[in-house]
């Protein structure tokens, strides 16, 4: 039974709670500095793990090319060869792990590529060691 005296607006607040935001239910959050803005997307979180766990499980081609892309940009550059020489051809991925390693740069030498130039400045380095070491071992 409908109270007395109510105009139609009153009415429908009053059959309907929900049309009254102040009377609707609200959730709210324990922590005062919560918000859903600082959820991350569920793909940052996967491709924040296959980073992560990268050595242990290279996942790297069975990935969309976009999501490999972001995957390349975010790969540590001290990651053993073993597992990066085979699966990465990005040359993004090779220019980082040159930079981090030398000062000076230049792959005119190494036909362009920073892969190529990284493996042959690495190799070169340990094998003059090799050498010098064999030599004063003499």
């Amino acid at each position: 039974m409908e109270p007395p005296l109510l105009d139609e607006n009153e009415r429908n607040l009053f059959s309907n709670p929900a049309a009254d935001p102040r009377k609707m239910r609200r959730i709210i959050a324990e922590d005062p500095e919560w918000s859903l803005a600082t959820v991350p997307r569920l793909i940052d979180i996967c491709i924040k793990h296959i980073v992560q766990n990268f050595a242990e499980n290279p996942l790297l081609d069975e990935l969309k090319p976009k999501h490999k892309d972001k995957v390349l940009e975010a790969l540590a550059t001290d990651l053993p060869l073993k597992i990066t020489a085979p699966l990465v051809c990005d040359e993004g991925y090779w220019k980082r792990c040159c930079k981090a390693r030398w000062a000076v740069c230049d792959t005119d030498q190494y036909g362009n590529s920073w892969k190529r130039m990284f493996f042959e400045k690495k190799h070169g380095r340990s094998n003059r060691k090799f050498c010098a070491r064999i030599h004063r071992d003499k």
